[in-house]
């Protein structure tokens, strides 16, 4: 069969990136793959990034007319929170964000829907907003990670990884080094590292990330390779993240994390998640495979303790680990050819 894959964000190369071109490599060995985008570098960032092979897929620059999508046997689209009108061939309309207040039940998109096969989201938190604002029962497909373990010794380190970015979907860093320069008296031998992507406005968030953290054991790391942040990632005893965090999530859902693809990677290298309580961080995360909190206070209660009680973090790592292969490509390929295949 021929798939046309089709998303507004692909240049992003963020969690929901990834989760494309999962879905794009599961189907590569059974059928043909061809993106829309304009600019085929992003295509080699993407394979960079994520470790995926992109050379079986094809590109083009623009979405065809609609009279020539019917040269496709499936049609994936990802939504920016509106409908397309897709009445020819399989389609499949994928929710990155728990979109709110877009008329998602008034009679032109309940037309649209009506044409769409099925509709996907990548965590409950996208979905219970997603069935409630377009009035449909969207199927939940979590994404397939794949945990390349690294063998190394684990250090006093905690690790935050997220995009530096001053858009809707802050990552919170700030919050962070405050939160580790009020634990640098109980932990001294402890550091913490801030690893993430960047985009265009992200310096300035960075040159205010550095002047909070200079003169404190804190590391700032931007567009390190993958090799570089798995290592990283199995030399970490705790993992934080915060997303959502301060943020009103009743008014603005899309500004908690959606799912928490850097949270399932870390678990799989056995570093213990202490995670802020809402989106998909709460269903990734278990009492025995990590810690949740609300209050910045909680953050730092959770991470003195397991950074004190070694025994009980290693537990809790090992808990970690089990978790995350929970979230594998093998489920994750198998649920996209049910639907793809039947």
């Amino acid at each position: 069969m021929k798939i046309l894959i089709y998303s507004p964000y692909l240049d992003i190369l963020g969690g929901g990136e990834q989760y494309l071109l999962n879905f794009a490599r599961c189907m590569a060995g059974r059928h043909q793959i061809t993106f829309v985008w304009k600019n085929p570098s992003t295509l080699k960032q993407a394979s960079t990034r994520f470790q995926i092979s992109t050379a079986n897929f094809s590109l083009i620059p623009f979405l065809p007319p609609r009279s020539r999508l019917r040269e496709y046997d499936v049609l994936f689209f990802v939504s920016d929170g509106s409908i397309p009108f897709l009445p020819f061939r399989k389609s499949i309309l994928l929710f990155m964000s728990p979109f709110v207040k877009v008329g998602g039940h008034l009679p032109p998109n309940r037309l649209k829907l009506k044409f769409i096969n099925h509709i996907v989201c990548f965590s409950q938190y996208t979905k219970k907003f997603i069935d409630a604002e377009f009035h449909v029962n969207s199927k939940l497909i979590y994404p397939g990670v794949e945990i390349r373990e690294h063998k190394t010794k684990k250090q006093n380190i905690i690790l935050s990884v997220g995009r530096f970015t001053q858009t809707l979907h802050l990552k919170k860093q700030e919050a962070l080094i405050d939160a580790f320069i009020d634990l640098e008296g109980q932990l001294p031998e402890w550091q913490l590292f801030l690893v993430g992507g960047t985009e265009k406005g992200s310096q300035a968030l960075l040159k205010k990330l550095r002047q909070k953290a200079r003169g404190h054991r804190i590391t700032i790391k931007t567009n390190v390779s993958d090799t570089a942040l798995t290592k990283l990632y199995a030399q970490a005893k705790i993992y934080w993240h915060a997303s959502g965090f301060g943020a009103d999530l009743r008014v603005s859902p899309q500004k908690a994390e959606h799912f928490g693809l850097s949270i399932v990677e870390a678990m799989g290298q056995a570093s213990v998640p202490v995670v802020f309580n809402a989106g998909g961080p709460k269903e990734i995360v278990t009492t025995q495979s990590g810690k949740t909190w609300n209050h910045l206070k909680e953050l730092k209660d959770h991470t003195v303790r397991l950074a004190q009680n070694e025994s009980a973090r290693k537990k809790m790592a090992l808990n970690a680990k089990k978790r995350a292969k929970f979230f594998n490509r093998q489920k994750f390929c198998q649920k996209f050819y049910e639907l793809i295949e039947k």
